[in-house]
């Protein structure tokens, strides 16, 4: 199952923070996911696919068009639709 995010935090902080997000049932597509039986960080592979981004809104805008690349809208992904993917892509 895939997921992409942006960030403009260090990855492992990122990273620790879904971990948090999982452990308190916050209701965000990356905690869902963990909490579901059998789900566990233990086997996660992470891959940085871009970096260097000019400003927030560009970072947010390439999540936008990878999300829509890869197809990780759930049900096929984590990701669910929200901020710039309902603007973009439609």
């Amino acid at each position: 199952m895939q997921y992409i995010g942006e960030t403009g935090q260090q990855m492992n902080n990122r990273l620790n923070g879904h971990r948090a997000d999982t452990l308190k049932k916050v209701p965000k597509a990356v905690s869902d996911h963990f909490n579901i039986p059998g789900h566990s960080f233990d086997r996660i592979k992470l891959y940085i696919l871009e970096t260097g981004f000019r400003s927030t809104r560009y970072r947010r805008d390439r999540e936008s068009f990878l999300i829509h690349k890869f197809k990780t809208l759930h049900p096929f992904g984590i990701n669910k639709p929200q901020g710039t993917l309902e603007t973009l892509h439609t």
